[in-house]
């Protein structure tokens, strides 16, 4: 029996090498990941893909960030790692034969890493690694999922009927009735957290983007023997967001932890006395927030007249939905929904 941590999709260079989230991540690495590698009996750990984000290149900080925070620290512990070349890993998108795993990565011994799909002994567990599968390595990867006897499937995957982001199903990729002839399937790729009849996103380990507020983010460690998973949490979120009405509650509720070195977003949704509005500002100016964003909905009711009911939206979806209902149409409003959904997902994540 043999314990291994699992991480997914770090994403090295996100929001265009942003050094806030750079930040964000080396918490991660410091204060939760490695404590918890050294305190615990950790014989390896397997990367699913998306180590770094930017497809097309890597910045000599991001490069340089990547190997202080991650890579090195790894070395100095003698621990081995695995790692799943995944989409962003990769230059182009009709193979896997060119990413910045190979070139970025190569020199340290400790590393192994898997571009092309291959059976593996998994400190004694029978395993199959899935890389990204693209139009190359698509015939193989399909062969070996269809015939493989391993007990456990580890890919970076992207499976039809699991949430993209939250609300938002995949309706594209590869049938998940593919997968039932292993115990449990792994994948990285989609960022939230999600399993069904076996098959286990395991989300990435921090926030990211807006999608991630209110999200629990973290790494798992599998038992090689029992394949039970255990969630290890992050404690540490970068995104903080305040509903201004009429209750006050948004006054009593600024607290440093939540603000200092966060993105913030207030979300205006009824007037409010204008100099108490502007302490609160003055208050959350105070801790030092990565940068303050108001949603001022009162301006949005004023300015236009809409059927839509925006007394619940949080979020770019919700107003996309909120607005296609409203349209008089004969065309099939799910359908519409789900393309603008998939439009701007891809735009969301463009390298």
């Amino acid at each position: 029996m043999a314990k291994i941590a699992l991480i997914a999709d770090t994403h090295y260079g996100v929001r265009n090498d942003n050094v806030n989230y750079y930040n964000h991540f080396e918490k991660f690495f410091n204060n939760v990941f490695f404590p918890y590698l050294k305190k615990n009996p950790i014989e390896k750990v397997v990367h699913l893909g998306d180590v770094v984000d930017r497809r097309k290149y890597i910045n000599f900080l991001t490069a340089h960030n990547l190997r202080k925070t991650f890579l090195q620290p790894l070395e100095a512990m003698g621990m081995d790692m695995d790692i799943i070349v995944g989409n962003h890993d990769t230059f182009y998108k009709n193979t896997n034969q060119i990413n910045a795993i190979d070139e970025v990565v190569r020199r340290y011994k400790n590393i192994n890493f898997y571009k092309d799909p291959e059976e593996v002994d998994l400190l004694g567990l029978h395993t199959l690694y899935l890389p990204w599968i693209c139009k190359e390595n698509h015939e193989q990867s399909m062969k070996l999922i269809q015939s493989s006897n391993a007990r456990l499937c580890i890919g970076h995957l992207e499976i039809e009927g699991f949430a993209m982001q939250p609300g938002h199903l995949n309706k594209d990729g590869i049938s998940a009735s593919l997968f039932k002839r292993f115990e449990k399937t792994l994948s990285g790729h989609f960022h939230h957290k999600s399993d069904s009849n076996g098959i286990h996103y395991l989300g990435c380990p921090y926030q990211m983007d807006w999608s991630d507020y209110g999200y629990v983010k973290g790494f798992h460690v599998i038992d090689t023997e029992t394949l039970q998973l255990t969630f290890v949490e992050n404690p540490y979120n970068i995104y903080t967001k305040y509903i201004v009405d009429g209750t006050g509650k948004y006054k009593k509720s600024v607290k440093e932890q939540h603000i200092k070195d966060h993105y913030v977003r207030i979300i205006v949704k009824e007037k409010v006395d204008v100099d108490e509005f502007d302490n609160f500002l003055s208050a959350i100016e105070s801790h030092s927030p990565h940068e303050v964003k108001i949603i001022d909905e009162t301006m949005i009711y004023q300015e236009k007249e809409t059927n839509v009911d925006l007394e619940n939206v949080e979020n770019t979806r919700q107003i996309i939905d909120g607005y296609i209902d409203s349209i008089e149409t004969d065309v099939d409003l799910d359908k519409l929904k789900s393309k603008i959904h998939n439009i701007y997902f891809k735009a969301m994540n463009v390298e």
